[in-house]
């Protein structure tokens, strides 16, 4: 929420007929929610960073489905248009967008989007700036996941875990596959230990703030262990930033000896982290939690709100059982719980002054995913589920926003280098360059029904060489098993798996073993699901085939 009467939220695809709002962006212009935009949304990876009343960014799914595990683009939107959209090639597999877990701007000329940490560690984490006129990769080598970020001052705020280091020994499953790791080169890691608070400047400049990750609890320092501390949220209300966290996920336990083998890090046997760092201030103060109705708090917090002009703030809660590592709510939780914190006037203290556990016995809402204020009595809570709740004065009157920026239907979304298209390049066979021949159908196929149905492929794109591969676009207009054979001197030399494929676009790829077996001819072996008119193919090694389409 950037007022009292402008707010945004995104949406992704819905089941059909569920009677849902269209994928793409809602509006709260003060009076209620509505659609502004059926582009750029997104169900689960999704950020919005306000740049100014009239111009946000979001972090958005592609505009169309692609084969490529969790695609991510960028859409900027200025004046109630996308005046531009930014994604990597889906055969740039190297160079893609990784997740962004945070988004920030603190004018037109200066956002920040940031995220997991790559696999490139001359790259480190996944930073991108916008100056006003280009969007840059940022090189960060100290590497730490950045999981949010806020404005702050003349810069933005990023708030870290702590991370693995290749090579941790993993204690418990838990710890498998994590996204969250350290720097590679030990001469890149901070002195005395990691720190969390990353400054990113308008110039693209990044300092990694001095405060250190490691929280000294009296029973661990008593058993000569310290615990570490991840950081899952921040929020600002310009004078003021709130920072939450809680017990690490994202590194693993140090050896214990003996068979104590359980992760001291887990979130389960610490109370919630909460600091604020006020402007102007060397580093935050941690506040200890007190809440009265529960001594010893087991939830972790995963988003936070500052309410303007006082010195609370909302939290969302999430119980530790559906904790993963990524601190990301669950849409199947039946409860949403949200507390409403004060600290005292030292910062040392962060009481628990109101709290609201909402739950449903019909449906599953969902944990507390998100909230946001936008002034002391204006306050709103989206729940994983999809339920918006509101805390606010009943009897205060908000004004209806009438800026054009938002009274537009927006539908149109720029190409960007996800947008699909069908650009024909040549196949290199041996030393020789191969141009692939029109499509044409296979003579020796079966004979045509005697009633006139539409070709199987509605698209057949141009054979491309993508890293090595032979990579073709097709658009099915039926379910069918498809398969894709390459040909040398009449010989088989490659052939993708026999897949199932559903109506829509898809991308068939071909890995020919060397360049003396590179096919001078392709082939789809084909199996019309829907017709049901096989015939036999003595190509087809699978047995069933009738809609058969070669290359040459």
């Amino acid at each position: 929420m950037l007022a009292p009467n402008l707010g945004l939220m995104q949406v992704g695809q819905q089941p059909a007929g569920s009677g849902a709002f269209s994928s793409g962006l809602l509006v709260f212009d003060g009076v209620a929610w509505r659609q502004v935009s059926t582009v750029c949304g997104s169900r689960s990876t999704g950020r919005i960073a306000f740049a100014s009343a009239q111009e946000w960014w979001t972090v958005s799914s592609p505009a169309l489905a692609t084969d490529t595990p969790n695609p991510i683009t960028l859409c900027r939107f200025v004046n109630g248009q996308v005046v531009a959209s930014y994604a990597v090639a889906a055969r740039d597999y190297d160079g893609s967008y990784a997740r962004m877990h945070a988004a920030a701007c603190t004018s037109p000329s200066n956002c920040w989007f940031a995220g997991d940490v790559t696999d490139r560690p001359d790259i480190g984490t996944f930073l991108l700036h916008w100056n006003g006129e280009t969007l840059s990769r940022i090189v960060h080598p100290s590497a730490r996941a950045i999981v949010d970020a806020v404005p702050f001052g003349d810069g933005v705020l990023g708030v870290t875990a702590t991370g693995t280091a290749p090579g941790d020994a993993a204690v418990s499953p838990d710890f498998t596959n994590l996204f969250l790791e350290m720097p590679r080169d030990t001469a890149l890691r901070e002195t005395n230990g990691p720190r969390l608070l990353r400054r990113l400047g308008a110039d693209g400049s990044i300092a990694v703030r001095d405060w250190p990750r490691v929280i000294e609890d009296p029973d661990a320092v008593a058993a000569g262990r310290t615990r570490l501390v991840d950081l899952h949220a921040a929020d600002s209300d310009g004078g003021r930033v709130w920072i939450a966290g809680r017990g690490s996920r994202s590194a693993p336990a140090p050896e214990t000896g003996g068979d104590d083998t359980r992760s001291l890090l887990t979130p389960v046997d610490q109370q919630p982290l909460l600091a604020s760092l006020p402007l102007g201030a060397s580093e935050p103060v941690a506040a200890t939690w007190v809440d009265p109705d529960a001594p010893a708090p087991a939830e972790v917090i995963t988003d936070i709100a500052a309410i303007p002009g006082t010195r609370q703030a909302w939290v969302a809660l999430m119980e530790p059982a559906s904790f993963n590592r990524a601190a990301e709510p669950q849409a199947g939780s039946r409860l949403a719980s949200v507390a409403r914190v004060e600290l005292s006037a030292d910062g040392l203290q962060a009481r628990v002054v109101e709290r609201l556990d909402i739950t449903r016995n019909d449906i599953a809402i969902g944990d507390a995913a998100h909230v946001s204020c936008s002034g002391p009595a204006d306050c709103w809570m989206v729940t994983a589920g999809g339920w918006v709740y509101r805390w606010a004065d009943p009897d205060t009157v908000i004004p209806l926003n009438t800026d054009p920026a938002i009274q537009r239907l927006i539908t149109v979304r720029p190409a960007d280098a996800r947008t699909p298209r069908d650009e024909p390049i040549s196949l290199i066979a041996d030393a020789a360059p191969y141009v692939a021949p029109d499509i044409e159908p296979d003579v020796t196929g079966a004979a045509p029904a005697p009633r006139r149905v539409p070709a199987l492929f509605r698209v057949l794109g141009k054979p491309k060489v993508v890293k090595g591969r032979i990579q073709i676009r097709i658009q099915l207009r039926r379910r069918a098993r498809v398969q894709l054979v390459g040909r040398r001197g009449g010989k088989i030399v490659a052939r993708t798996k026999r897949r199932t494929l559903k109506p829509g676009r898809h991308t068939l790829r071909l890995k020919p073993k060397s360049r003396k077996q590179w096919p001078t001819a392709l082939r789809f072996i084909t199996t019309d699901l829907e017709l049901k008119t096989p015939a036999a193919d003595p190509d087809d090694v699978g047995g069933e085939a009738d809609d058969t389409i070669t290359t040459g």
